[in-house]
């Protein structure tokens, strides 16, 4: 790998998972994070957001695809990033349609193999983004999202986003999409702007190919290592099963069967 920038430096130091998914946590969990959400996003935006009840339903058609990032039980930052049918995100492109347009119908979930786009919604932070780690993790969560979505499906090789401005009227992201090589497609009337990106080409901008390999990188190093632990609490469980099951110096067994089995 070439030598690593300023943001790939951090990132390579964060631990994984970057951020945390909630479609595992309880109802009442998933509640509570979901208002924090909804909260940060009326701070953050300057534009018309969905209702609470709204958010639930797009949450629960995917909630796989939304991460957050906390410290001390508090939200400070969050990311939704999903895959849309094609035909919506053709429209989006050619700003037929806004943000606001989009459906709950318009979402695919997970494990659709249908051909559609690969849609970042939403990346906040609850203050301003600078050069720290919180922006980093944001950053690293979406390209690990996306290569989820890549792994659950092959087809989904372009992304589509649009940088809008906060409610203090500044657009944070917008430096950085094009830093990472996203062409600007669209303005609409409200000055948001519509970006995209084509993984299939070769053209790319290098800095976004290299992240996309250092993350993937630590991804596969996670669940490499996730598996080895797995095996070896199975290996553990039966060797237990068996000392408990024999006479004499368990101790000794236990020593003597673990060392055959690893």
């Amino acid at each position: 790998m070439e030598k690593l920038n300023y943001l790939e430096r951090i990132i390579l130091k964060l631990k994984y998972p970057f951020m945390e998914t909630l479609h595992k946590k309880n109802i009442q969990l998933i509640n509570n994070y979901l208002h924090q959400i909804d909260e940060l996003a009326r701070t953050f935006f300057d534009t018309d957001l969905y209702s609470f009840d709204e958010l639930k339903k797009i949450f629960n058609k995917s909630p796989q695809s939304w991460r957050i990032y906390q410290r001390k039980a508090e939200v400070q930052g969050y990311i939704h990033v999903s895959a849309i049918k094609k035909n919506i995100g053709d429209k989006l492109l050619n700003g037929e349609i806004s943000e606001c347009d989009i459906k709950l119908d318009d979402f695919l979930e997970d494990d659709n193999y249908l051909e559609g786009y690969i849609y970042i919604g939403s990346v906040v932070l609850k203050d301003n983004p600078t050069r720290d780690e919180s922006l980093a993790v944001l950053i690293a969560g979406v390209v690990d999202r996306i290569l989820e979505l890549q792994d659950l499906n092959p087809k989904l090789s372009k992304i589509i986003t649009i940088a809008v401005k906060n409610s203090k009227g500044v657009n944070h992201f917008h430096k950085h999409l094009e830093s990472f090589g996203f062409e600007k497609k669209h303005i609409f009337k409200n000055s948001d702007v519509m970006f995209f990106l084509d993984l299939n080409n070769n053209n790319n901008n290098r800095r976004f190919s290299n992240l996309r390999t250092l993350v993937a990188r630590k991804r596969i190093e996670y669940y490499q290592n996730k598996k080895i632990k797995k095996i070896i609490f199975i290996k553990l469980k039966k060797i237990f099963k068996f000392a408990l099951k024999s006479n004499g110096n368990f101790l000794l067994k236990i020593i003597s069967l673990f060392r055959k089995q690893i």
